[in-house]
């Protein structure tokens, strides 16, 4: 993964990676993990989720996800934990699915400088092997 972001009054590149393995037909756990680059404070997220993709719909698959993520914030930042969901739909060609939702996060620890709750919107791509 990758992208642009703003936080603690800097700007970073986001490189990310995160794996999933397929417990059941639909059923999923994985772990994320992103670093956030050439900003100060230093910041990296390590998050297991579990999810649920609707695979019996033909060409359009709701999912459902939960996570948990743990932030790490250099220098005198206290480090952050959230809880949240993703939702939205898959398009799916062969191994290759186009992701478009939705992410909701609350931030569980005590984060006076970081907003309580978020929502945002998430576009992936996820290949099968």
């Amino acid at each position: 993964m990758g992208g642009f972001g703003s936080s603690y009054g800097s700007d970073y590149f986001i490189l990310g990676a995160g794996v999933n393995y397929n417990i059941l037909d639909g059923l999923y756990a994985g772990l994320d993990y992103e670093t956030w680059i050439g900003g100060t404070p230093s910041i990296n997220n390590l998050s297991p989720s579990i999810g649920y993709v609707f695979w019996q719909v033909e060409k359009v698959k709701p999912y459902l996800a939960g996570f948990y993520r743990k932030t790490w914030v250099g220098g005198d930042w206290s480090d952050l934990e959230h809880l949240g969901a993703r939702f939205g739909i898959y398009f799916a060609s062969g191994r290759t699915w186009i992701g478009i939702g939705g992410v909701y996060e609350y931030l569980i620890t005590d984060g006076a400088y970081a907003e309580q709750s978020n929502v945002y919107p998430q576009v992936s791509v996820v290949v099968g092997f």
